[in-house]
């Protein structure tokens, strides 16, 4: 895909993992989403699930699981399908808790525009979060220059 000016903001998240402040973290994305007139992808570890399918224990806060959805839903984000690990975090204890916390949410007008776009979640090697690699799958044409020395 050419270069055609396009402009867009990814926005890297870290969620809190204390959950007296989640709610407080979800109203501050959905007012940056809502405030700014920009094509966005939000990537990173949310500290939430959605489903509690989402939870390997399915101890889940289902509050807080509904308060993200309603911001995913109200701010009309999409989330990125993630092929790879089902979960993309774990606890390394035993037997594991493992969850999905991180994810890639993107606005429609650049889900249209990178609608070739594919998130796979890597293995985890060091850390306790799978990391995710996002391919946008935009390609840039660029003109190519030749340097030549003349004596």
């Amino acid at each position: 895909m050419k270069n055609d000016g396009f402009q867009w903001m990814l926005l890297n998240i870290y969620g809190l993992a204390h959950d007296d402040r989640k709610l407080e973290f979800l109203e501050e994305i959905q007012k940056k989403v809502l405030s700014l007139d920009l094509h966005m992808m939000l990537g990173g570890d949310f500290n939430l699930v959605r489903r509690v399918e989402e939870k390997s224990s399915g101890n889940v806060d289902i509050h807080l699981m509904e308060a993200f959805n309603d911001m995913i839903n109200f701010t009309s984000l999409r989330e990125l399908h993630r092929s790879g690990s089902r979960f993309t975090w774990t606890n390394k204890q035993i037997p594991p808790i493992m969850c999905v916390l991180d994810r890639v949410l993107v606005t429609n007008s650049c889900e249209d525009h990178f609608d070739l776009s594919t998130v796979v979640a890597e293995p985890r090697l060091v850390s306790d979060h799978n990391p995710l690699l996002l391919d946008t799958n935009d390609r840039v044409v660029t003109q190519q220059h030749y340097f030549r020395f003349s004596s």
